[in-house]
């Protein structure tokens, strides 16, 4: 039963559906695209939080960013099923994905306040849930079964490692 469903899913998307050679390639960019603030914003979390805050609670302010993007990162993992199905199928939720990609890393790009930069990560936790579960997503509609317990051995193994 499931596997009829799947090929009936994916024979009716499959026309929309990108080659894997450039899934790979998509999927790295929209990874970097959210992953890119993380090499630089955390040197000035603690800058900023040092400008806006008392000496004596920077500790909470400097942790409070990567806090939240964790706990956006679960709810997203989360409520990623919920957007697949209101956002149309695969194609779409993957450009939903890509463009909360995009609006993390201009909103971290351009973060000149601490609560900026805490909006920024807020995004970033999101993108990477909804990255992380479409990685798989398209595993499961795509893929043969050797292939897909690759990627998503590869996926767990990079969203946990990285």
């Amino acid at each position: 039963m499931q596997e009829t469903l799947r090929k009936e899913t994916k024979e009716s998307i499959s026309e929309n559906a990108p080659g894997n050679a450039l899934m790979r390639v998509i999927f790295l960019l929209i990874m970097f695209s959210v992953s890119i603030g993380d090499a630089f914003n955390v040197i000035y979390v603690k800058q900023m939080a040092a400008k806006a805050f008392p000496a004596e609670n920077l500790e909470l302010y400097t942790s409070l960013p990567i806090t939240a993007m964790s706990a956006m990162m679960v709810a997203a993992v989360i409520l990623s099923g919920r957007l697949a199905k209101v956002s149309g199928g695969f194609v779409q939720f993957l450009r939903l994905s890509a463009c909360i990609g995009i609006v993390n890393m201009l909103i971290r790009g351009f973060a000149f306040h601490y609560w900026v930069l805490c909006t920024g990560f807020l995004c970033s936790g999101f993108a990477y849930g909804c990255v992380f579960i479409a990685i798989r997503y398209y595993a499961f509609l795509f893929a043969d079964a050797d292939e897909r317990l690759n990627a998503l051995v590869y996926a767990g193994a990079g969203a946990f490692a990285g």
